[in-house]
């Protein structure tokens, strides 16, 4: 029995969505020559061509500018927001939500953008642990499931559409 290698994510048929070419990497973050499905201490990830950006290279960079301008605007708002209101399980349901929809690790690639997420990250995990008396997550599995989500999201490497690796959200 032999393991495929892996894959880099596309939005066609064609590798990177015909927009860029796929690379390995290793655990360390050195480029590799091959990544089987069956190694955990690998990832693959898509080089964009010029004008072109996103995890699968499916964007044209001025959407995925927009994108991420829109994305740090929002995680801004979530600090925002959370800045303004009296701590509850309510809030921090609705945070943690949003981030998790907001976050998308293999898009954000900028740093004012990404400090822009740690601190709405920040501020969840603060509000969690001053409002730990109003959250009884054995009552909100849902809620559960989704603050690690959130925090495994932001805690797992994040790759660039370029194949540079930037910040890695670890010192949280």
């Amino acid at each position: 029995c032999e393991f495929l290698p892996k894959t880099c994510p596309t939005s066609t048929a064609d590798e990177c969505s015909n927009n860029g070419h796929c690379v390995f990497y290793d655990s360390s973050r050195n480029a590799i020559e091959s990544c089987l499905i069956d190694n955990e201490n690998c990832f693959p990830v898509c080089v964009c061509n010029n004008g072109f950006a996103g995890s699968s290279c499916s964007l044209t960079t001025e959407v995925f500018n927009s994108k991420q301008s829109n994305r740090k605007f929002m995680c801004e708002a979530l600090v925002t927001s959370s800045a303004v209101q009296d701590p509850s399980s309510t809030l921090l349901k609705s945070l943690v939500s949003s981030l998790l929809n907001i976050y998308d690790p293999t898009e954000v690639t900028d740093m004012e953008t990404m400090s822009a997420c740690r601190n709405a990250l920040i501020q969840i995990l603060n509000l969690l642990n001053s409002t730990s008396s109003y959250l009884d997550l054995n009552n909100s599995p849902q809620t559960a499931t989704q603050i690690i989500q959130t925090i495994s999201t932001f805690t797992q490497s994040v790759t660039t559409n370029s194949g540079n690796v930037t910040d890695d959200f670890s010192t949280l």
